[in-house]
């Protein structure tokens, strides 16, 4: 039998995940891709499980539900008071939604004027509408 529980190193980095992910797309609601929607009170609550459960590994992107999962998933952080430790999630880099830039300048570290940022203006994104529990406005 499968064990999907037992953490296993995450390529080369320090994580230890569980091989079992759970996917954060359907807690966008996004019915034209899924057929149904997903309200925001049982996507929080599915969540929190989530987060009392033996799997450690939460995969979203900004494009699901433009930004809709991200900043559910951010809600339940703050009640939790930030990322459980051992858990990992896993977001993207994604599409420009107001002008749809998918380029190379849109994906690698930005210039800040001080040092070059380790994370690209998509995931820049990502990580603030996840920090803050509401769509970044950049």
């Amino acid at each position: 039998m499968a064990d999907y529980f037992t953490k296993r190193a995450f390529g080369r980095t320090p994580y230890q995940v569980t091989p079992l992910c759970v996917g954060a797309a359907p807690l966008g609601s996004m019915p034209e891709a899924f057929a149904y929607e997903v309200g925001e009170a049982q996507a929080l609550a599915t969540l929190r499980s989530f987060f009392q459960s033996p799997i450690n590994f939460l995969d979203t992107a900004a494009s699901y539900g433009d930004g809709e999962s991200e900043r559910r998933i951010g809600i339940v952080l703050k009640e939790l008071g930030g990322v459980p430790a051992g858990f990992v999630i896993a977001s993207k880099a994604d599409r420009d939604f107001k002008t749809g830039d998918f380029s190379g300048d849109q994906m690698k570290p930005p210039w800040n004027g001080a040092c070059v940022c380790s994370v690209s203006i998509s995931c820049r994104s990502c990580i603030c509408t996840i920090r803050n529990g509401q769509r970044s406005k950049t």
